[in-house]
């Protein structure tokens, strides 16, 4: 199949596009396509999504699908003003990827004002109150449940004391505040606590952080940073401890660094979760991504796009039609989740998707070792949707 591949600043010239194949499924893979993100997260995720629309037989609702991509740059404006003339001109039904939280936020008002719908790679941690909505649908990282099983794997292994380092920006505040939260109501407690400048260039000596590491004497320190901020940390602290390694920390940005981002060592085991085991279904699609992607392999935010569309046009064949979104998210919602590689799992009506939670850990002792797995955590296991407080409805709806 011939798949229609646009960028988002061609999107002004869609009308005729449009006219001509208006019963299309148009699918907008909107994302970051410059430099090292073109390889995390732009090109990687056009060909999953690439994979899923093949795997699913490239036609819904007896018609040919099709994607169109966009470049948002890590700016939420351009991001927006995409989606918008997406919507407006160029017959997209469903926005995917997004996993720049600033550009989410902008890109989440321009789908509301179209009643599209949106589905998001990645979850951040928040401290607001969730609405009942079927508009957004979050899949594979969302950094709240994977915490949650983390801390409860753990807590089964023994670990009661944390020491938590972070960063002193807004999401990485709410991060902090909400891990320590998930903590203490696994009757786990939080020994110390420290929030770092958003700034490498304003961190304190590394002297004194190894100093603070050690006085807190927690069973496991976690690291709450994403891959960049915890690289500057480790390779600040790498020299200071002089080739000691720390016993153990707990970093969920770990999977995430690659072979060249990837942070110097600084703890003999670095504990992480992930919503999908190493198994079988996830194997067979890297293998096949890798041979089509120059030997790159696929991330988590890979892995998420291509399931979540396969989903996604599951629910669309379901409902008989593909617009207008929020109807198409509410009947995601109604089907239970099952694919090769994240299992089953379930779609709340605040539009999380949650499910199995796989606890891994990378021993710094043995690189070439794979990872082990530590627990696996089931759906029913973490409490189902019960585990989460129930969303609210929005004043006047």
């Amino acid at each position: 199949m011939k798949y229609l591949i646009l960028t988002g600043l061609l999107c002004l010239a869609f009308p005729a596009a449009a006219a001509e194949g208006a019963e299309a499924v148009r699918i907008g893979v909107l994302t970051a396509k410059t430099g090292a993100h073109d390889e995390t997260r732009g090109s990687g995720s056009v060909l999953a999504a690439q994979m899923a629309i093949e795997d699913f037989g490239g036609k819904a609702l007896g018609q040919p699908i099709e994607i169109v991509t966009g470049n948002h740059q890590n700016r939420p404006s351009v991001g927006a003003s995409i989606v918008r003339r997406w919507f407006q001109h160029g017959g997209v039904d469903v926005v995917v990827n997004v996993p720049n939280p600033g550009v989410a936020e902008a890109v989440r008002e321009a789908v509301a004002e179209h009643h599209g719908l949106l589905i998001m790679s990645v979850r951040p941690f928040s401290s607001q109150p969730e609405h009942c909505q079927s508009q957004v649908i979050t899949w594979g990282y969302d950094a709240d449940w994977l915490a949650r099983g983390a801390v409860k794997g753990l807590a089964g292994a023994g670990v009661r004391s944390w020491s938590l380092f972070g960063t002193s920006t807004r999401h990485g505040e709410e991060a902090m505040d909400s891990l320590a939260q998930i903590i203490a109501a696994a009757k786990g407690q939080v020994v110390a606590a420290r929030k770092l400048p958003a700034l490498r260039r304003e961190y304190p000596s590394a002297h004194s952080l190894v100093e603070d590491l050690h006085a807190a004497n927690a069973d496991i320190v976690a690291l709450n940073m994403g891959p960049a901020a915890l690289k500057a940390f480790s390779q600040d602290l790498h020299g200071e401890l002089g080739g000691k390694l720390l016993p153990r920390i707990y970093s969920q940005a770990w999977p995430f660094a690659d072979d060249e981002k990837q942070p110097p060592e600084i703890a003999g085991e670095v504990i992480y979760a992930l919503p999908y085991e190493d198994g079988e279904g996830a194997r067979d699609f890297s293998s096949r991504f890798t041979a089509r992607a120059d030997g790159r392999k696929p991330n988590l935010l890979h892995l998420s796009v291509y399931a979540a569309i396969l989903h996604y046009l599951k629910a669309v064949e379901a409902l008989n039609a593909d617009r207008p979104g929020e109807l198409v998210g509410a009947k995601m919602q109604e089907l239970p989740t099952e694919d090769a590689i994240f299992g089953a799992g379930a779609i709340l009506p605040s539009g999380r998707r949650v499910g199995n939670i796989y606890l891994y850990a990378h021993h710094a002792a043995d690189a070439d070792k794979k990872d082990e797995l530590l627990s696996h955590l089931s759906y029913a296991d973490m409490g189902g949707a019960a585990a989460l407080a129930p969303c609210e409805k929005e004043a006047g709806k």
